[in-house]
């Protein structure tokens, strides 16, 4: 099986981050409008880290810390937290 092929857009080796996108997706401009999924170690350095480049890019107005302290739900990962110790 073949893996489709994968663009990509951005990364930063201290803390390994890579931003990956479908060959449809030539630059960061481009995620304006679309879906993103986030995986990384520490969620919220995940988001605060994306929020930061979309931030930079001019794709966001708000500061990471702003989407952080009024737009992230943490119930999910905090139950995914629970469950995983049990």
């Amino acid at each position: 099986m073949v893996a489709p092929p994968v663009v990509v857009l951005g990364g930063v080796h201290i803390g390994c981050y890579e931003l990956l996108a479908s060959e449809a997706i030539r630059s960061i401009r481009e995620l304006k409008g679309k879906s993103v999924g986030l995986q990384g170690y520490d969620p919220e350095d995940t988001i605060r880290f994306y929020a930061l480049r979309l931030h930079e890019a001019g794709l966001i107005k708000s500061t990471p810390n702003k989407i952080i302290a009024e737009n992230t739900e943490w119930r999910f990962f905090n139950e995914l937290k629970r469950e995983l110790k049990a």
